[in-house]
């Protein structure tokens, strides 16, 4: 099933080409379709690129983090108000890359700004496996209706 004559109206490469390896495979972009239903096809069919075939999903909504105090869930740094930069990897107040831990990828001396887990093994303000994150996260799912979606809602009772 191919799609129809227009179907994308924008493709973005989600990392800029003069940040790609040379000689790089894969690459990642965000497709914009004209319609919910060409992009609910290329959900469910796929699409074919430069000779491949690729696996095209919904874009979900995700948690924001402030890269300046570290907060998950709330305001980007650009609207951040507190007042000195905390560390992604150690959480004191320096900018992360700044941090002695950066050089050193002790990881055993990492500690979480969000949740201040320190424990051996422990983890940085941007893990994914964070209990503040999981948690937050969770949360958004909960109360996000369009992230319950794998199809963008049509009057087609499949996309539902």
């Amino acid at each position: 099933l191919s799609l129809s004559e227009g179907a994308i109206s924008n493709v973005q490469a989600l990392k800029p080409p003069e940040h790609c390896r040379e000689g790089q495979w894969f690459a990642h972009f965000a497709i914009a379709f004209s319609t919910r239903d060409q992009a609910n096809k290329a959900i469910r069919n796929g699409l074919v690129v430069a000779g491949k075939c690729v696996l095209v999903h919904r874009r979900l909504e995700e948690l924001k983090q402030c890269l300046h105090c570290q907060h998950i869930g709330g305001h980007l740094s650009g609207a951040c108000k507190a007042s000195e930069p905390v560390c992604a990897c150690c959480a004191e107040h320096h900018n992360t890359a700044m941090c002695p831990l950066t050089s050193t990828l002790d990881h055993s001396r990492l500690r979480c700004a969000n949740c201040l887990e320190d424990r051996t093994g422990g983890h940085g303000a941007a893990s994914r496996s964070c209990p503040t994150f999981l948690q937050k996260l969770q949360s958004m799912f909960t109360y996000s209706a369009a992230n319950k979606y794998k199809f963008f809602p049509t009057d087609d009772p499949s996309s539902w």
